[in-house]
């Protein structure tokens, strides 16, 4: 069922395919994304292509536009809205908080001390233990190649036991977690997910010798913050603590991940048939150069055939003039079949030999000179 269409003027719809990807577009209004390149093609719009948008995601933002070019047919273009499927989605969140919920890990109460410890924990505890809380905020830090925990001293025992529900709970959806050298990543369906577990920060005033300034300090709540959207995702003591809505957070992680691995999939795709396009017209091109190529020299030996059939007809006039005129002598008998020769030697269809003409080109009709360096000593 689709929903209300949509106008865009031929500048809204090149701005909003320099702003979005089409894997994105397609996704909110009814057309593919190879239905949409043709619209575009078909209004002259110029897109970017896949790799586009990874150099954007990195940050090369010296990246320009292809300007938009002159168009001389209707400027208005209508896509229809895709159907909301908000309740079909908010269903299958239901359903996977549900499914996750019947973990064994989830049926019992939130222990107040750590049992049977994931050994990145145990990892992780033996680092935090021994860091000292940092000046600003009185938070301790992980060290390289521990798992992402900034919290106060008093709070690492909760955070400890919040991180190892978090790795048993993935772990038991067949999930993966990868601790490198200073990042903790979740893999959901081969799609990487950063994640750090933090103590949130409130400000106070206080007196010192300058008069009055700002300082932090760890205010007890604890957030999981994730780099799945932009800006960071995060969740945080409330209502209901981090640790009730671990449920939650997977079932959010696990449908984001699938929307990242679906989106990599499209892009992939557009790559591929980007590339069969780019392979396609490279072979036209080849073709039309090796044809403009052909026939060039083809117009390079009609041109030397005409010229060779010129010089016998002047070597032919100058002959019946001397005849004429009675001066037809010798000398100039020879140097009018030296003419003939030279004709017979330019013409493409004969090319005689001409030993002081042997080694020149006849399209450039050029002599490469040497450089008799020693003849100057």
């Amino acid at each position: 069922m689709l929903m209300k269409e949509v106008k865009f003027t031929r500048l809204a719809l090149y701005d909003l395919v320099w702003s979005e990807s089409m894997v994105s577009i397609s996704k909110k209004y009814s057309i593919s994304v190879e239905g949409l390149r043709k619209k575009c093609r078909s209004l002259s719009i110029p897109f970017p292509n896949a790799g586009y948008w990874m150099k954007l995601k990195y940050g090369k933002n010296e990246i320009s536009r292809i300007p938009l070019g002159h168009y001389d047919g209707d400027p208005l273009v209508t896509l229809a809205l895709r159907a909301e499927s908000v309740k079909t989605d908010q269903s299958k969140q239901e359903k996977k908080v549900r499914e996750i919920k019947k973990i064994e890990i989830f049926q019992q109460p939130v222990p107040v001390k750590l049992l049977n410890p994931d050994n990145l924990i145990i990892s992780a505890k033996s680092d935090l233990s021994n860091q000292n809380p940092w000046r600003e905020g009185g938070i301790i830090r992980n060290s390289k190649g521990i798992l992402s925990i900034e919290v106060s001293p008093k709070n690492l025992q909760r955070a400890l036991i919040l991180m190892d529900i978090l790795i048993k709970s993935i772990r038991y959806r067949g999930h993966e977690i990868r601790v490198g050298n200073s990042k903790t990543v979740l893999i959901f369906f081969g799609e990487e997910i950063q994640i750090r577990c933090r103590e949130k920060f409130s400000k106070k005033t206080v007196k010192d010798s300058y008069g009055f300034s700002t300082e932090k300090f760890a205010n007890g709540l604890l957030s999981l913050k994730t780099d799945i959207s932009y800006p960071p995702k995060e969740w945080t003591d409330g209502k209901k603590k981090i640790e009730e809505q671990l449920p939650d957070i997977i079932a959010y992680l696990e449908t984001k991940a699938r929307e990242k691995q679906d989106d990599r999939i499209a892009l992939q795709r557009q790559r591929e048939m980007e590339k069969e396009e780019q392979r396609k017209e490279k072979e036209i091109q080849d073709r039309k150069e090796q044809e403009l190529e052909k026939f060039q020299q083809i117009l390079i030996l009609a041109k030397r055939r005409h010229n060779a059939v010129k010089i016998r007809e002047y070597a032919d006039q100058m002959e019946d003039n001397a005849i004429k005129k009675h001066v037809l002598t010798e000398e100039l008998k020879s140097e009018i079949e030296w003419i003939r020769k030279k004709a017979d030697w330019y013409d493409p269809f004969l090319e005689c030999y001409d030993e002081l003409l042997s080694g020149i080109d006849r399209d450039e009709l050029k002599l490469k000179k040497k450089d008799f360096h020693l003849l100057r000593w």
